[in-house]
């Protein structure tokens, strides 16, 4: 380990080394995880993890998976001439909640 040494924080908990991009997960057994924790100790601190930006492409993906198995069935019955009209409603509701476009 050397003073130039940088990490990044990941998005499981871990770091990952800059000089050589190694994924080092957060466990007292690892070596690379024990010259981390001293190298914080040491006054040194990672940066920051920045997660990706998520596209409208995948966001509409996620949310086609969502409806196929959460509201569509829902809708069937209800077009079956079940009386779950507010249910369907409600699931489509939750999943745009759940998934919002970016």
């Amino acid at each position: 380990m050397t003073k130039l040494e940088s990490y990044t924080l990941t998005e499981y908990g871990g770091v990952t080394r800059t000089s050589d991009n190694a994924s080092i997960p957060p466990d007292d057994r690892n070596r690379d995880w024990c010259e981390y924790l001293e190298w914080v100790a040491a006054g040194n601190a990672a940066t920051p993890y920045v997660p990706e930006p998520v596209t409208i492409e995948q966001v509409q993906a996620q949310r086609r998976q969502a409806f196929v198995a959460e509201s569509d069935p829902l809708f069937f019955k209800w077009q079956a001439g079940n009386d779950v009209e507010q249910a369907w409603l409600d699931a489509r509701a939750a999943v745009q909640a759940r998934l919002p476009y970016p």
